[in-house]
C-alpha cells in the first residue's frame, strides 16, 4: 500500500483529537507504513514550540479502546483504504525538546531535552469503554 495513503489515514485519525484550546493538535507523522501481516507502524512527533495536553501516546491515539480502533477504521474507510483485521499498531513517540505539554507546564515542569520510546497495540487486546 503506498505510504502517501497511510500516512493520510493517520492524519486523518488524529485530526478528530482537539487539544486544550479545541484545535487538532499539530503532531508530524513520518514513515507510515502498513505490513502485510496487519502491522501499523509510524512516527509520531510531538513539536518543539507547540502545545499538547500531555506526552501520552494512550491519551491521543486511543488504541486501548474498541472506539479508537473504530475510528481509524472509519477514517480508513472515508479515503478507500482498507485495513486487514485484526491490526496492531507500532508507533514510534518522538517528543521535541521544547514540546509543551499543559499537564507538565501545571505542575512546573519544562519539557526540555528530546525523548524517543516505542509502543504497540493490539486491535485483539483492546477493551470496551462503558
Amino acid at each position: 500500500m503506498p505510504r502517501e495513503s497511510v500516512e493520510t489515514v493517520i492524519r486523518r485519525f488524529l485530526a478528530g483529537n482537539r487539544g486544550v484550546d479545541g484545535a487538532s493538535p499539530p503532531y508530524l507523522i513520518d514513515d507510515a507504513d502498513l505490513s502485510e501481516h496487519g502491522v501499523l507502524s509510524f512516527t509520531m512527533r510531538f513539536v518543539s514550540g507547540k502545545r499538547y495536553c500531555c506526552v501520552e501516546p494512550g491519551c491521543h491515539l486511543g488504541f486501548q479502546s474498541t472506539r479508537g480502533w473504530a475510528r481509524l477504521r472509519h477514517n480508513a474507510k472515508e479515503t478507500e483504504v482498507v485495513l486487514p483485521q485484526p491490526l496492531r499498531a507500532r508507533v514510534r513517540i518522538v517528543a521535541e525538546a521544547g514540546a509543551i505539554f499543559t499537564v507538565l507546564e501545571r505542575l512546573g515542569v519544562r519539557h526540555d531535552k528530546r525523548e524517543e520510546y516505542e509502543v504497540e497495540y493490539s486491535e485483539l487486546e483492546a477493551t470496551e469503554l462503558p
